[in-house]
């Protein structure tokens, strides 16, 4: 599908994606504006799909770092991200 923004259109995916992944390791940073452990942001047209974390976010979200996911306009397509439990973390 197609998003029209301001004056541009684009089709979902083309501007990120992130599929068939899996996400370790660590993440501390000092600065945790948009700290995620599989993606900090794709809004809006991004995907995340097919995914599985493994990640320790010691400051930020576990997955998705940006607050834009909340965001009505966002249409984000996230589908099938699995944590693993005792060894994914962060915020959620």
């Amino acid at each position: 599908p197609l998003v029209t923004y301001m004056l541009n259109s684009y089709q979902y995916g083309t501007k990120s994606k992130v599929t068939n992944s899996v996400a370790k390791g660590t993440l501390d940073v000092k600065n945790t504006r948009f700290v995620g452990g599989v993606v900090a942001k794709t809004w809006p047209w991004g995907v995340i799909k097919d995914i599985v974390t493994y990640a320790k976010v010691i400051k930020g979200e576990e997955v998705y770092g940006s607050n834009e996911i909340n965001d009505g306009d966002a249409r984000q397509f996230l589908s099938d991200i699995y944590r693993v439990n005792g060894a994914s973390s962060g915020a959620n």
